[in-house]
């Protein structure tokens, strides 16, 4: 048997039955056996048909769950934040109502100021 050497170091690992075999496929150029060919197809054939254990709406079920578990405690992280900013908003709104009242007081009295100026 002469295989290439480019593949001596993947045929080394290989056993000795699996590379006779081959080399018997390669030198007398016969096609895959009818029966592997058949095993092959009804494989690929019967694949779609398994049953599986659980239906969709299962598997749907215990996938939300899961995630409701895993992301439980970061989401509540985040809408806590949420709340935080909210209302740190709320405040810095009155605030802001609260010093543009006090900018409307003080431009009354520059312009009471400015008007008992000018009698």
């Amino acid at each position: 048997m002469a295989f290439n050497q480019a593949y001596s170091d993947l045929l080394a690992k290989l056993p000795a039955s699996l590379i006779n075999e081959a080399w018997i496929r390669l030198t007398s150029r016969k096609p895959i056996r009818y029966q592997k060919r058949l095993m092959c197809q009804r494989r690929t054939q019967s694949w779609p048909e398994c049953q599986t254990s659980l239906s969709f709406k299962e598997i749907s079920t215990i996938y939300v769950a899961d995630n409701g578990r895993t992301f439980e405690k970061f989401m509540h992280d985040i809408e806590k934040e949420y709340r935080e900013r909210v209302n740190a908003n709320k405040k810095l709104r009155c605030k802001i109502e609260d010093l543009k009242m006090q900018v409307q007081e003080a431009e009354k009295e520059l312009a009471s100021m400015k008007s008992d100026s000018t009698h």
